[in-house]
């Protein structure tokens, strides 16, 4: 008869299986598509040109 709640090894190598690249691999979804026009990528990007750099700081309070 098996302990209440007890596992023993097949259910501990089980549960530690549940994490593995090859049983997961296969959940990634794609995209299916190239990213369009202002999607976000992931590679970074310049912000010359976007961001005054004068302007760090502005809204800082000293108390």
């Amino acid at each position: 008869m098996a302990k209440p709640g007890g596992g023993g090894r097949a259910e501990a190598h089980a549960r530690s299986r549940k994490y593995d690249y090859g049983d997961n691999s296969n959940l990634l979804l794609g995209t299916g598509s190239r990213p369009r026009g202002d999607e976000h990528t992931g590679e970074p990007e310049t912000l010359r040109g976007r961001i005054d750099p004068r302007s760090f700081g502005d809204r800082a309070v000293q108390e």
